[in-house]
């Protein structure tokens, strides 16, 4: 009896672990495991999935993957719901669960076929965009520099990412690197098609941008014309400021 009470209490400190103070309605115990009905605020009704007793106590789910969720003791579909942020219904649904109830290891998954097949479609279609971006960029080196240019005959820094935005899709109008910089969203780590700011370069402030291009290199549109140049440069590495990525 004294170790039944004490595995009940086990199991009850993992669902308070999650936030919930359950009504214990009914239990059962044996050597290695027990499994309780629980009643959650608003109704909510679940039942916990069995408790190893050689387990910690206060053990918590983790994520397994981005798609998919391993059950740990304690786990209820409605914790796991609220952790994932799937809802209780999709996750029955996605894994043709009939009852609430849940085991020890199972691997959820939180997305359905459908889901990744959209997740690989939009990932490949950003992929598209970041790739047209810089062969539009790319193939612009060697055109020559003039203040204020924004077309092939020749291009300023920020006319030069003015056409290549445009040239791959994206109806933007003419800013100055300061305004790209002001509607970027910053970053610690770049990816391609990304921008690159600098300061210092011939004015205060931001005064020059270009696209990464990956490799810790960027294309840009500089007084000696469109080139790709490496961030390891000193004069580009002592002038570098930020990077971002556009907003539309």
């Amino acid at each position: 009896m004294k170790k039944t009470l004490m595995t009940i209490t086990a199991t009850a400190l993992i669902a308070t672990s999650f936030g919930f103070s359950p009504y214990v309605e009914a239990a059962t115990a044996t050597k290695q495991a027990i499994s309780i009905k629980e009643t959650y605020p608003n109704g909510i009704s679940s039942k916990l999935v069995a408790t190893n007793n050689k387990q910690d106590a206060k053990s918590t789910a983790s994520i397994a993957s981005a798609n998919t969720y391993s059950v740990k003791a304690g786990d209820t579909l409605w914790g796991i719901s609220k952790k994932t942020g799937v809802s209780v219904t999709n996750l029955k649904k996605i894994n043709s669960l009939s009852s609430d109830v849940i085991r020890i290891g199972q691997v959820l998954k939180l997305t359905s076929d459908s889901d990744k097949e959209e997740i690989v479609q939009l990932a490949a279609d950003v992929d598209k965009d970041v790739t047209n971006l810089i062969n539009e960029a790319t193939k612009l080196v060697g055109t020559k520099y003039v203040f204020g240019g924004s077309s092939p005959s020749g291009f300023d820094c920020s006319g030069f990412i003015y056409y290549v935005l445009n040239k791959s899709g994206k109806d933007v109008e003419r800013k100055s690197s300061l305004s790209y910089y002001k509607q970027s969203t910053k970053l610690d780590k770049p990816e391609k098609g990304d921008f690159v700011f600098f300061a210092g370069t011939y004015k205060p402030g931001i005064s020059h941008m270009g696209i990464y291009i990956g490799n810790n290199s960027f294309v840009h549109a500089s007084s000696d014309g469109v080139q790709i140049s490496s961030l390891s440069n000193s004069y580009w590495s002592e002038h570098f400021y930020s990077y971002g990525r556009f907003k539309d």
